[in-house]
């Protein structure tokens, strides 16, 4: 599931990478999780994922967490990456969206994968 400003940020990406995205969020439902070099941990503290696609010269960004009771995958920031390391202002984003979805914002709302 990607929380609404995700999903968004998703749309807004070039097709081929949304296609490319999609394509692994739907592996990752049926695996229950993504093997380097599609997945990997970027924040051991807040158990934080990023999904790695590339497509045409473009690397598409996911980042991710498993809420651990109910087994849901959500989509916290989808972006373009232009620099070797994931930046820093995404994993802020991704950590001031994941505080805000613990608290209940976007649980109960059902919102569908690309």
């Amino acid at each position: 599931m990607l929380i609404p400003p995700a999903q968004k940020e998703l749309e807004e990406m070039p097709v081929d990478l949304q296609a490319a995205l999609g394509a692994l969020i739907k592996v990752l439902k049926e695996n229950g999780r993504l093997a380097p070099p599609q997945g990997k941990l970027v924040d051991r503290t807040e158990r934080i994922f990023e999904m790695r696609v590339e497509e045409n010269e473009l690397q598409g960004r996911m980042l991710y967490y498993y809420i651990d009771k109910d087994g849901a995958v959500y989509g916290l920031v989808a972006f373009i990456k232009k620099k070797r390391k994931t930046p820093k202002e995404e994993l802020d984003l991704a950590r001031q969206r994941l505080r805000l979805l613990k608290q209940g914002v976007w649980r109960e709302e059902h919102h569908e994968e690309p």
